[in-house]
């Protein structure tokens, strides 16, 4: 499309059919997704990077959606920005509270508005944007939640838009949630308050692995896979700092790379100067360990206590990092007791002498 010096252009399209068309300004980010009924004249302009769309009821729709979930999207980074830079432990954790309450508010709404949209007009096109769309990379409308949702909106696209390439994808999409949702059920093998399996490993150096069996005040069971060398080399910096944070108050880590053998995980360590256990989960019976541990998806982080007790499962460092946070002020207060209680033991015991 070419604009005039006012910024003004027009695009043309022959259609006999609702289609889709995104406008981007770098191929990448598509800031504008427009619905096209035959005869439609629409209009599209932006004032302080937000769009606005007029004569397509359902692209203006489509579009007002959009920016709430990318304006959204800008304040929950906001605020994880802050809490992620605040060094007080107290005020962390207020800040996360903070954080957790304004996310799960904005899901909270999001979610019954999108569910309102679609449900109203399942056999719309612009149903597919609406019911995938995500805030933080989560789903606003999850699969394993709204499942009669998606078949309603499959089945009404079918009718019109059976050879559609966007219904196609829409299609594998579908296909990958029901095949998540099956490993859920795995998942859930696992959860807070449950013990581990008891298993037994060999780290890449040779030495023997009992899980539970290390002694140390909480153990962190890293999983990971190859993955992309950008996201591997984001999430090592993150354990690497989280590991030298807390090593002095009681932590071991256990990390195991998913399909790696352990010439590959030794070289990476090397490079990155990674001290703690490292296994290699390379063989198909190594990997169907994974499902004793509920891990579907990488990375998976498990932190448990000493006795193998599950006390947190996330996919986010940040989540496990408050949690050992919470956890050793809660071991302080108990040991600043403990320490008063001995000294009252002692005071007593020389006054009976």
């Amino acid at each position: 499309m070419r604009i005039n010096s006012s910024g003004e252009g027009i695009i043309k399209l022959k259609t006999s059919l609702p289609s889709v068309i995104a406008l981007s300004n770098d191929k990448k980010v598509f800031p504008i997704v427009l619905v096209v009924k035959p005869g439609d004249r629409i209009s599209i302009s932006s004032t302080n990077g937000s769009w606005e769309v007029s004569g397509s009821q359902e692209s203006m729709k489509l579009m007002k959606f959009q920016n709430r979930v990318v304006n959204s999207d800008k304040l929950l980074k906001k605020l994880r920005n802050n809490y992620a830079k605040c060094d007080s432990l107290e005020i962390k954790d207020s800040l996360y509270k903070n954080y957790l309450s304004a996310r799960d508010s904005i899901l909270n709404v999001l979610k019954q508005d999108a569910f309102r949209m679609v449900s109203s007009t399942p056999y719309n096109i612009s149903a597919i944007f609406l019911i995938t769309a995500r805030i933080e990379n989560r789903q606003i409308l999850p699969y394993n939640e709204f499942k009669e949702l998606y078949r309603s909106v499959d089945t009404s696209l079918s009718h019109y838009y059976s050879d559609d390439s966007l219904y196609q994808s829409f299609k594998k999409i579908i296909k990958q949630f029901q095949l998540t949702d099956s490993l859920r059920k795995i998942e859930s093998k696992l959860i807070v308050g449950n013990s581990i399996p008891q298993q037994s490993f060999i780290s890449i150096k040779g030495e023997n692995i009992s899980l539970p069996g290390i002694w140390a005040r909480c153990i962190l069971l890293d999983f990971w896979g190859a993955g992309s060398k950008l996201n591997n080399n984001l999430q090592k910096k993150e354990l690497k700092r989280l590991f030298e944070k807390h090593k002095k108050n009681g932590l071991a880590v256990v990390s195991f790379g998913v399909g790696l053998d352990s010439a590959q995980i030794a070289q990476m360590t090397q490079l990155d100067t990674l001290s703690w256990y490292q296994v290699s989960l390379a063989s198909q019976s190594d990997i169907n360990k994974l499902k004793e541990y509920g891990v579907v998806e990488l990375p998976t982080y498990i932190l448990t206590n000493r006795y193998g007790t599950v006390i947190a499962k996330a996919k986010d460092i940040d989540v496990i990092d408050s949690k050992i946070d919470s956890m050793l002020q809660v071991y302080k207060r108990w040991l600043l007791v403990r320490q008063k209680a001995d000294t009252l033991n002692r005071a007593d015991t020389l006054k009976t002498k």
